[in-house]
Order: structure tokens, then sequence, then C-alpha cells
């Protein structure tokens, strides 16, 4: 009986700290998935073309490390009409948040209900009103999202 004991004091700490390894091997293989997703978004842009002139999506990260993500609404005669900033949350490697509507990844596209969002350039595309705008200046924090008008020359 004594040894029977003896081995409970011995076996509890072992399948204890089993237990917290397996705990800490699948947040971290989780954690590098997450990861994962953000850098195949990171410095894309994404188009939904179901709107009249389309919608884009640009990943990217800002000269602070900020994880940024700019929506941007495309009109007729002008590159764009609005722009803003949405929140963006990586909630697993297959699903993503953009203003809390949850996204699920699938052969290149992501879907919620009946938006899809298609991936338009391997690289980050933001327009002012009138044309493209250099990135760097989009990165910095001279960069004004609402300001469409802005030319940055």
């Amino acid at each position: 009986m004594k040894e029977l004991v003896k081995n409970k004091r011995v076996i509890y700490p072992v399948v204890i700290l089993f237990i917290v390894t397996i705990i800490i091997v699948l947040r971290l293989s989780i954690n590098k998935a997450e990861e994962d997703l953000w850098n195949y978004l990171n410095d894309t842009t994404w188009i939904d073309d179901s709107t009249f002139a389309g919608d884009t999506y640009v990943f990217y990260e800002d000269n602070e490390g900020l994880r940024r993500c700019i929506h941007q609404v495309h009109g007729s005669g002008v590159d764009i009409i609005e722009r803003e900033y949405v929140e963006i949350e990586v909630i697993n490697p297959d699903k993503l948040k953009i203003n809390d509507e949850l996204y699920e990844h699938k052969n290149d596209e992501f879907k919620s209900g009946d938006n899809v969002i298609r991936k338009f350039s391997d690289e980050p595309i933001v327009y002012n009103r009138i044309g493209r705008l250099d990135m760097s200046i989009v990165k910095s924090s001279e960069f004004e999202v609402d300001n469409i008008d802005k030319s940055y020359d």
C-alpha cells in the first residue's frame, strides 16, 4: 500500500506536467498558424466586386509594426470615393474577422454569407481620389486615411 501511495506522488506531477506541455505546444502551433495567415495577407490587396465599382481591402503593417487594413470604396470616374481603416483579427488559420464580420478562408477567397473577397494583387494598392499612393507614405504617420483628396506631393 505504501508503494502505491508513493507511486501516486510521482505520477500526479508527471501527468500534470504532461498536460501543461500539451497545452503549451497546441497554443504555440495555433499562434504559428495565425501568423501564417497574417503573413499571407500582409502587403496584399483583396477585392469585393459585388458592388458597383468594387471595394478593396489592403492589408499591411505600418512603420510602427501595427497591422492595418484599409477598406476602399471605388467610384465611377475617380479611383475611390471613400477610404477607412477597418478592424481586423485573425481568429484561426482559416478565419478572419473584419469589422465584426467573420470570414472563412477557402481557395484564395474569404467568404461571409454572400460576401466574397478575392485576392486582387500581391501588393498593397492604396488610392486617393485621383491616383495610386506611394506605400511608404501610407505606412507613415503622415498618412490621413479619411482625407481622400490629399496628394502627399
